[in-house]
């Protein structure tokens, strides 16, 4: 991996690939996820999904539907929908 833990706001998978989203962009990695998730600490990072880990320190609040959707909003101002 190219990114220090802490520059990382989430990992996803978009159509096959697998992208690191940073604060200085987005970006994809040759790496699956399930090795990324290994590399990076524990403590700071989570698997919200089959396709998103996030780090912690980024999470700003959450937002569940009645469609069991979870939506998750970053300190960045984004936002993900992780599959439920």
């Amino acid at each position: 991996m190219f990114f220090r833990a802490e520059e990382i706001i989430c990992l996803f998978t978009e159509q096959g690939s697998i992208m690191v989203r940073t604060k200085q962009g987005i970006f994809e990695m040759k790496e699956r996820l399930y090795e990324l998730e290994r590399e990076l600490p524990g403590n700071h990072f989570v698997r919200l999904s089959k396709s998103v880990i996030a780090n912690l320190d980024e999470l700003s609040r959450f937002e569940a539907s009645f469609n069991g959707t979870l939506c998750v909003y970053f300190r960045s101002g984004e936002k993900d929908l992780p599959a439920s």
